[in-house]
């Protein structure tokens, strides 16, 4: 059975991207899609910031009293943390922590704002938690 086939010249090209426009920080987002706003410069609100802070703090002080107890003789609570200490020594648990960091930090630049700060918030209140234990398990020996 014979098909029509339109001649080729009927297809309609798609039109001419400006790349030089559509890739710079302002535009990218509205002229590509918002699939790609990952890729933009995200802006550091105020509360962003202190969550940040937060953040930082609550692990750095996690990483101190982590080591404090293991020299003390403590045993790490969390498995995963104790498998990093077992392979990489005392380092392994500041190589989990920035890995955990860089999560993070991805989800934050990847996930809308609102997204972003139940991302921030979760983590810096489970920092919280766990050097507020450590410091308890530390004061109570």
């Amino acid at each position: 059975m014979y098909r029509y086939h339109a001649p080729v010249d009927r297809f309609i090209s798609p039109p001419a991207v400006d790349w030089a426009r559509a890739v710079s920080a302002d535009t990218l987002p509205e002229a590509v899609g918002s699939k790609w706003a990952w890729m933009v410069e995200r802006h550091l609100s105020l509360s962003h910031a202190v969550l940040w802070s937060v953040v930082i703090l609550a692990s750095m002080f996690d990483i101190v009293t982590t080591i404090v107890g293991l020299g003390l003789g403590l045993r790490e609570g969390n498995a995963v943390a104790r498998a990093f200490i077992t392979t990489y020594g005392a380092p392994g648990i500041g190589l989990l922590k920035f890995s955990a960091l860089v999560v993070v930090v991805l989800l934050w630049a990847a996930l809308p704002d609102r997204y972003a700060t139940i991302v921030l918030s979760v983590f810096a209140w489970v920092s919280l938690l766990v050097v507020a234990a450590n410091a308890v398990t530390l004061a109570t020996l």
